[in-house]
């Protein structure tokens, strides 16, 4: 179907039905019609602009926040402010069309959020024309009296804005334009309607007149809204939009990208993760002809806006790779439509562009979101593409900031990612914190570094503005945890930081300026190495690999999830470790190495070593010192979203009263959390407290052949849930392994039934062992080496494995242990 006839069988769409913003433009061009026009500003002009943009780029409380700064009487603001409340609650509750899966309203994004450059003069008269119009309904005069105001241009307002606050407020009179390459125009030219400088206010009535007489001879609609929405929905039954990371860290890539109408990766099998590698070109292989793509940063910031010409090929013309080292040949050809100079934000990314799977964002190149979502990237990225003054990339330019945060008072742990605070441009007596014009310029979008200061003295968090300064406080949104904190001693090490970072100069003060190149190295510093893509792990991946039963498993996790606290307890050899560790990963459902920390206990692990405490430093002096259990509930408390795992090794060989110390009470399931947080012994302050949080989960092992254990502490049993490893010869997992592994059938018996016999004869001897000192599986779990014999590889266990085992058992009667050992080799 084409263009013309999807829209010949377009009925009349209701604006109100549609959006909620055409009730708000309307109702606030009602409500400046009591002002005084003398009185009328930019405020005025900037708020009715801002009331038909997005909620993802302009929010329902920034709407309110410009409709407060305006000239409306009170009551006018009032009710206004009501109307927003009522309009955001309609969204909610899907009562319009174009609301989505966000509560949205609004239509159009911007670049923009105020007319500073537009005279008073031209404002009042813009204003005075939209107030005018909003009563006529004849269609001729309202063309001759927005003429008289547009013909003359006016500086500092363009043809998008111009037209958008028109169209909301007349849709059947007024359609949006913005340049040639807008997707209006698009449909335009489609039609064979020519118009004449689209992008130019003078003659935008006479594009209108044109656009109308077209209408009105071919379609049965009025509202100009539909040119728009079915644009969009136009062959779009099939196609899908996709979000493309361009890596732009490596700018030489997404330049290449850009001249070749390309986007390309970066993939190569056995020198990066082959299951990441495989995931990424699959997905890469579903983007069709056709399709919208959008490139984006991986950091919420967007460049452009294209469509698919080719599908997923690899370059195999080495002239085409990127370079001689990096080939970059994995490869989807697309025409970038429109290219930003600069990255652009987009405000709650994920809502916004309504991202299909946002926990994939991190570890796939090509993300799909919706068709509505590509739509409102586009309207934001044509919008800021034409930014309506000449130093708008000045009022646009983001800075960089540093806040500090004192623990003792408060912390960026407790502010959850995406939540909100505000912060004061005061001191408690009331006296201007230290560079105090930082407050005052700090702006919306602009992007901080979140640093604590004693004890902890790293950088722990990203912030952005969200509020500009109103004479008290500036509001900051938490954008990201920092899983690895930036400690000051690393900051200060590096050359350029140490020598120029105002916040580390000893300067007095909490807010401090950044200057892009700083900032650049400490985000390098922050994203380091890039991280592996974790793969999924599950249940049904650890009942293949550890020998327990589902039921079994089961209760494992069951005690894990509830006591929070558990022991695997066994013999040697039946895999402990190995179990742990997938114990964690099914929990976790991911195979990510990095929430998981292991460590091994002994009899002179301390306090100092696992918490806190003072160690020597090269100048002879002694310094306090974070321990790994310490820094590991740190990184817990920054990533409340997932889970964390400590693994001890022989954990009863330590002296845990004296190695947990103070928080031995903490580690109990019902004490986790901050509510619990208590002074650690090496405090600088009573303000200076801990806690672990409630997402770490402590796994230990103990060995119940260990001869040195008269008995478990009291207070580890109270604490643990303890859970048995047996040995698995028995067991059908066991069996079908070994098979998998080629382990002939003959063979195969023989270790089952003589380890099994072994582990009876040890079980039996109550009086020098039992059951604890049975031998496990895991020893014949490898298998053998390469050009090795079955026969060979037997013998070799049992001589190097289990020999030494046995003669250490029966140490007083070496009689047993040969004959054992005989019986094994026989």
């Amino acid at each position: 179907m084409t263009l013309h006839e999807k829209l010949s069988i377009q009925t009349e769409m209701n604006p109100d039905a549609h959006d909620g913003a055409y009730e708000l433009v309307r109702e606030t061009v009602n409500a400046l019609a009591n002002v005084n026009p003398e009185e009328l500003g930019i405020e005025d002009l900037d708020m009715l602009y801002l009331m038909g943009i997005g909620t993802w780029k302009s929010s329902y409380q920034k709407k309110k926040e410009k409709i407060n700064k305006s000239h409306l009487s009170q009551s006018e603001k009032n009710r206004l402010l009501n109307l927003v409340d009522k309009l955001q609650e309609n969204a909610k509750n899907h009562q319009y069309e174009n609301s989505g899966n966000n509560g949205s309203i609004g239509m159009f994004g911007t670049g923009f959020f105020t007319f500073n450059k537009v005279s008073k003069d031209d404002a009042r008269r813009f204003i005075r024309l939209c107030i005018e119009i909003s009563r006529i309904d004849d269609d001729e005069i309202i063309f001759e009296k927005t003429h008289e105001v547009l013909k003359n241009n006016i500086y500092g307002m363009g043809i998008a804005s111009v037209s958008e606050i028109l169209h909301y407020l007349k849709p059947f009179t007024f359609p949006v334009l913005n340049n040639s390459s807008d997707a209006g125009s698009i449909v335009y030219k489609s039609l064979d309607i020519n118009l004449l400088k689209p992008g130019e206010l003078p003659f935008y009535i006479q594009n209108v007149k044109k656009i109308k007489e077209y209408r009105d001879n071919n379609f049965k609609f009025k509202n100009y809204r539909i040119l728009d929405t079915v644009l969009w929905d136009i062959d779009t039954d099939n196609t899908k939009a996709w979000l493309l990371n361009v890596f732009i860290k490596n700018k030489t890539v997404w330049d290449y990208c850009k001249e070749n109408n390309c986007f390309a990766m970066q993939y190569e099998y056995d020198v990066q993760d082959n299951s990441s590698v495989t995931r990424n070109i699959k997905v890469a292989k579903d983007v069709k002809i056709g399709d919208y793509v959008l490139a984006y940063t991986g950091d919420q910031k967007v460049l452009a806006y294209g469509i698919v010409i080719k599908e997923y090929y690899e370059e195999k013309d080495d002239r085409k790779f990127i370079s001689s080292n990096e080939k970059w040949a994995q490869r989807i050809g697309v025409r970038w439509e429109k290219i930003s100079s600069e990255p652009i934000v987009i405000d709650d990314f994920n809502k916004t562009l309504e991202v299909m799977e946002t926990n994939k964002l991190s570890v796939q190149a090509i993300n799909q979101i919706s068709n509505t979502g590509y739509k409102r990237a586009v309207e934001i990225i044509n919008s800021q593409s034409v930014i309506e003054y000449d130093e708008a990339e000045d009022s646009q330019k983001v800075n960089y900031w540093w806040l500090n945060a004192k623990p003792s008072i408060w912390s960026f742990d407790n502010i959850n990612i995406g939540e909100k605070i505000e912060y004061t441009s005061h001191t408690d007596k009331g006296t201007k914190r230290n560079v105090y014009k930082y407050f005052d310029e700090a702006k919306v979008g602009d992007l901080v570094i979140g640093y604590e200061t004693s004890p902890t003295r790293a950088i722990v968090s990203l912030l952005k503005v969200s509020r500009e300064h109103n004479g008290e406080t500036v509001e900051f949104e938490k954008t990201a945890n920092l899983l690895r904190p930036i400690p000051l001693d690393e900051i200060r090490s590096e050359k350029v930081l140490g020598e120029t970072l105002e916040a580390i100069q000893g300067s007095i003060g909490s807010f401090f300026k950044v200057k892009e190149n700083e900032y650049e190295i400490i985000m390098e510093m922050i994203e380091g190495e890039e991280v592996k893509t974790p793969d999924v792990y599950t249940k049904d991946n650890l009942l293949q690999e550890v020998f327990i039963s589902e039921e079994k498993y089961e209760d494992i996790i069951y005690d894990l999830e509830h006591k929070k606290n558990i022991i695997l307890q066994g013999p040697p050899g039946v895999g402990k470790t190995f179990v742990a560790k997938k114990l964690a990963y099914s929990h976790m459902k991911l195979k990510d190495d990095s929430k998981i920390q292991m460590i091994q206990f002994h009899q002179n692990y301390s306090y100092e070593d696992f918490i806190q405490g003072f160690r020597p430093t090269e100048d002879g002096k002694f310094k306090l010192k974070n321990g790994i259990f310490y820094d590991f509930c740190k990184k817990a408390q920054r990533d409340k979203e997932h889970n964390y795992y400590f693994i001890i090794d022989e954990i009863n060989r330590g002296n845990l009263s004296k190695i947990f110390g103070e928080l031995m009470m903490l580690i109990e399931s019902d004490k986790r959390g901050k509510e619990y947080e208590i002074p650690l012994t090496y405090a600088q302050s009573e303000d200076d407290k801990f806690y672990i949080p409630d997402n770490l989960y402590l796994i230990g092992m103990m060995n119940t052949a260990d001869r040195s254990l008269a008995m478990v502490d009291y207070a580890l049993r109270r604490r643990f849930s303890f859970i048995s490893i047996n040995p698995a010869f028995s067991t059908e997992a066991f069996r079908n392994f070994m098979k998998e592994k080629g382990i002939e059938d003959f063979l195969l018996n023989k270790i089952i039934t003589r380890m099994e016999h072994l582990n009876k004869k040890i079980s039996d001897d109550n009086k020098n062992l039992g059951k604890g000192y049975r031998i496990g599986h895991s020893y014949f779990c490898i298998t053998p080496k390469q050009g090795e014999s079955q026969d060979k590889w037997y013998r070799r266990i049992i001589l190097s494995e289990i020999k030494p085992l046995l003669l250490e058992y029966w140490f007083d009667d070496e009689e047993t242990a040969e004959t054992e050992i005989d019986y094994l080799l026989s």
